[in-house]
């Protein structure tokens, strides 16, 4: 999907929704099962057919060589297709995916890494996994990755079809009829394809809110299932790009992607999250200017913890049973964690916050990472993975660009659960299990422990912004301007 220029002064967010196809009739699931096939079959034929060319771009030395080379491609993939029993959606669709195919190979080889140029399907592959991030998609390279990945796995059915463009003519579009029910055009085949029946439209177009009437052969009208949530979203937002799914016990899903605009805030407030292991999150809105505190609260982590231990322990035993795979990270994970993200975003919303969090960088790992080369196994790196951070910094991406608030920042997390947010003190020994208590003789404040920690959090984002155009690059920070001298006499609580 080409990338939007954002309008000035708006967010761009891109979130997808699921719609099913229900109420097919089995002429309808015939036809569209052999759509699947003769698409699947026709994308890897085409494939095969650039190999040898995508192999002469590795030894051209310049990248002018190489855009030259692609343009070449295009235009033997555009002679390859155009042949096919495809309608203008599925053909663009094809010669993009290709493309999409040539290039990643392209790019990993030279970086140095190990490539195959794949003509067939993979045999073992996560495709929930990036099914759920195209669900979780919040911006353009997001989305666009996951739907490259995602139409490159093995599909439990078939390959996915893939519709670019929001038009009759060579897309797909999303209409609702005079009684509120929803139906999806799908541009499929030509107007010559034996396929092809006369079918008259007269709707409306969910995007444009405007009465649609046309006739048109080149495709296939269905009805979607639809809650008034997605009702809301196709109204309120643009769908850009659609993504047809069959599932082995012939259900048929249309993942569509829709762009909203969204007026940009300017935060009144700072919201410092610290995440951790019996406390998912703390929070803590303190103001830019005093630094006093305004609101603050925390979510228990208990009912995931226990959740996600009992999913190890049957991974376990499935393991020694000789089975492959059981996904560890079941939807209750991926709810609670909604729910989690949708917390904090109502407290951001009504406070009107910049968003912080500690950088865990190093230690929010996930299923799809591997351990660096010459480090050590680490059980606390294996915990810390298991709270899904990285699913939490994604979610709140999204969410708050949905509220026109800007996207979370990051501070060091060092010492943040030692040092005192009150007289800036700083020692391991003020930190006891899950109670804080200073202990400097003068100050003694006494705190929840991960309380205090998005207190320092948001302290240091609020201490950043006041120093930093008194940093000079390649010097040390002055003593005075360092965060646990600094606090005590520029932040109260």
């Amino acid at each position: 999907m080409p990338k939007t220029r954002p309008p000035k002064g708006k967010n761009v967010c891109i979130k997808t929704y699921r719609f099913e196809l229900h109420n097919l009739s089995n002429k309808k699931k015939k036809t569209l099962l052999q759509t699947f096939k003769q698409s699947e079959m026709a994308y890897y034929k085409v494939l095969s057919n650039c190999e040898q060319d995508a192999k002469a771009l590795l030894k051209m030395e310049s990248k002018v060589e190489r855009k030259k080379g692609l343009i070449n491609i295009r235009k033997k993939l555009q002679s390859l297709v155009r042949p096919l029993p495809f309608g203008s959606a599925l053909k663009a669709s094809t010669i993009e995916s290709v493309l999409a195919q040539v290039s990643s190979y392209v790019e990993l080889t030279l970086s140095g890494q190990e490539a195959s140029f794949h003509t067939t399907l993979p045999d073992i592959i996560d495709y929930n996994h990036w099914l759920n991030e195209l669900c979780l998609s919040s911006d353009e390279e997001i989305e666009t990755e996951a739907r490259n990945n995602l139409t490159s796995l093995r599909n439990p059915r078939h390959r996915p079809l893939t519709f670019e463009k929001y038009r009759i003519s060579d897309g797909f579009m999303i209409n609702r009829d005079d009684k509120g029910r929803l139906f999806a055009f799908l541009n499929l085949w030509s107007a010559k394809d034996k396929r092809a029946e006369p079918l008259e439209l007269d709707m409306i177009d969910t995007r444009e809110n405007k009465r649609v009437k046309c006739k048109t052969s080149t495709g296939m009208l269905v009805p979607l299932s639809c809650s008034p949530t997605q009702l809301n979203a196709l109204e309120q937002g643009q769908a850009k790009v659609a993504k047809l799914i069959a599932t082995a016990d012939e259900r048929f899903f249309l993942m569509v992607s829709v762009t909203f605009y969204i007026k940009k805030r300017s935060p009144e407030t700072v919201m410092g999250i610290d995440r951790g292991i019996k406390e998912i999150a703390a929070y803590s809105v303190r103001d830019p200017i005093s630094g006093a505190i305004i609101f603050t609260g925390s979510c228990t982590g208990k009912h995931l913890k226990k959740h996600q231990q009992i999913y190890e322990e049957k991974q376990k035993n499935n393991q020694k049973l000789g089975k492959r795979f059981i996904d560890a990270y079941s939807n209750y994970t991926i709810n609670l964690m909604h729910h989690l993200a949708n917390e904090i975003t109502d407290i951001a919303d009504k406070y009107n916050c910049q968003v912080v969090l500690e950088n865990l960088s190093n230690l929010k790992n996930n299923p799809k990472m591997k351990r660096k080369p010459f480090t050590k196994r680490n059980n606390y790196s294996r915990i810390l993975s298991r709270q899904q951070y990285g699913r939490l910094e994604t979610l709140l991406k999204y969410k708050l660009a949905m509220k026109g608030l800007p996207e979370p920042k990051f501070v060091n997390a060092a010492y943040t659960s030692q040092c005192c947010p009150a007289c800036g003190h700083t020692d391991k020994n003020n930190r006891h299990d899950r109670s804080f208590s200073c202990t400097n003789s003068i100050c003694q404040y006494q705190e929840h422990a991960d309380i205090v920690g998005a207190n320092n959090i948001a302290g240091k984002h609020i201490h950043f912004k006041h120093i930093k155009s008194l940093i000079v690059k390649g010097e040390k920070l002055p003593h005075d301007l360092k965060y646990n001298h600094w606090i005590k006499d520029n932040l109260r609580l």
